[in-house]
């Protein structure tokens, strides 16, 4: 089943507790596992932007949280 116009959002914690909430919206036909991979893709090029060095995932989806933990 795929959805167009899906929701993402993502929570960007820093070691001092200061939270940077971020949400999106897919402007393309994906299924639920693509909206999980697609928030955890994001994440990751805001972590990249700024500049975040060290890393913690955590998430909710039990398939992509597998596939992370094996790279």
């Amino acid at each position: 089943m795929y959805m167009y116009g899906e929701g993402e959002s993502i929570i960007l914690v820093s070691p001092t507790k200061n939270i940077i909430p971020m949400a999106y919206k897919l402007g393309f036909n994906c299924t639920k596992n693509m909206v999980e991979y697609e928030a955890l893709i994001l994440g990751l090029r805001e972590s990249i932007l700024l500049k975040i060095r060290e890393l913690n995932i955590y998430g909710d989806s039990k398939i992509i949280v597998n596939q992370v933990e094996d790279i």
